[in-house]
């Protein structure tokens, strides 16, 4: 028993380390885009603060109406994806009983 919970430990600790390396390149894209508008700023190109909020809300909207498609269509994949392995199994099984 103490094999499956050390499994699951293992399992979950890479899950939220997977969410954190997403949250971070999500702040990373969203430090990146504030560089670039402040350089074209310095290089006399109107950049407002207007501009940049509106983008900034713009992303963030974007993942907040984006992530529950996302995640049903994950789930959907997934479970296409695992029938469709099913499927090839059986069909090797079965090939290979020809033999």
């Amino acid at each position: 028993m103490r094999i499956l919970q050390d499994h699951g430990t293992l399992r979950l600790t890479l899950v939220i380390f997977g969410n954190a390396l997403q949250r971070v390149a999500a702040g990373t894209s969203g430090v990146l885009v504030g560089l670039y508008l402040a350089d074209l700023a310095n290089h006399r190109f109107p950049i407002g603060a207007a501009l940049v909020g509106t983008l900034g809300a713009v992303s963030f909207a974007a993942e907040l109406i984006g992530a529950v498609p996302m995640g049903i269509a994950s789930d959907a994949l997934v479970a296409a994806a695992a029938t469709l392995g099913d499927t090839g199994l059986y069909y090797w099984s079965v090939r290979a009983d020809e033999r």
